[in-house]
């Protein structure tokens, strides 16, 4: 067994892809041990991934998300190679030690799922306001949740998950939303604590336009709908139900 793996679901990529795999390198992980999947891209992402010589696996068409993360697992054989599998998004940029505060949160055996803190690059008045919003929700809010084991998602572009755990996830394409599915998962199979890390930093990219953002907070809110109605936790009694019901004002 190996420490951690990283995966990166990619499709069309391109303009992101090079930052996105160097700063994963600079961070210290191996080469052979990231797992590019390229689902169905047609601008020559999986290209670009190849050159920094780490694994890529292409799927012929689009299968999603989900799906292709279930299945880059399956072939590359990755619960049964790893201890840890660390999953971010392919416009995501790693701090140095982002791995190292990801494994130092590990040394509990009872963790089950790392959430690192994910920051955003202002570029006008629209990513300014986000960069705020991801300021007030992970260095604030997450903390809270984190501390009273109420964590009800950890975000794709920074989550890591013990090896026995991930096995034990269904990445369905019946939620748009599989990071905060896959978290309630975790919470009902009861398969261990979920934590916030501080120092697992990464920065993403967010939407530059109002569209932009408006759809992003569109699909957002409805994976967040589908996933209570999934999980019936609108009618649920546990902490996370009652932090679900709480975050829409249910409660």
């Amino acid at each position: 067994m190996k420490t951690f793996c990283v995966v990166l679901p990619a499709k069309d990529e391109h303009l992101g892809i090079g930052k996105t795999l160097r700063s994963i390198l600079n961070a210290g992980a191996a080469s052979s041990d990231i797992y590019v999947i390229d689902d169905g891209s047609s601008d020559g992402t999986g290209d670009i991934a190849a050159s920094f010589n780490v694994n890529v696996v292409r799927n012929s068409t689009n299968i999603g998300k989900a799906k292709s993360v279930q299945r880059l697992a399956a072939v590359s054989q990755l619960t049964e190679r790893y201890d840890y599998i660390c999953l971010m998004d392919a416009d995501t940029e790693v701090s140095a030690d982002y791995f190292s505060a990801v494994l130092e949160s590990f040394a509990n055996a009872n963790v089950a799922a790392v959430c690192g803190r994910a920051k955003s690059t202002p570029h006008n008045w629209l990513t300014a306001y986000r960069c705020l919003a991801y300021w007030i929700s992970h260095a604030i809010y997450k903390d809270g949740q984190s501390n009273m084991g109420v964590i009800t998602v950890t975000p794709g572009c920074a989550s890591s998950f013990r090896a026995d755990v991930f096995k034990q996830l269904e990445w369905n394409n019946d939620t748009i939303v599989e990071d905060m599915d896959c978290t309630v998962q975790i919470h009902r199979k009861e398969l261990g604590k979920i934590i916030y890390q501080k120092n697992a930093l990464v920065s993403t990219q967010d939407p530059s336009s109002l569209r932009g953002y408006i759809r992003q907070m569109y699909r957002w809110n409805t994976g967040a709908w589908q996933v209570g109605l999934k999980y019936g936790m609108l009618q649920g009694l546990s902490k996370i139900d009652w932090e679900y019901k709480l975050l829409w004002g249910k409660a």
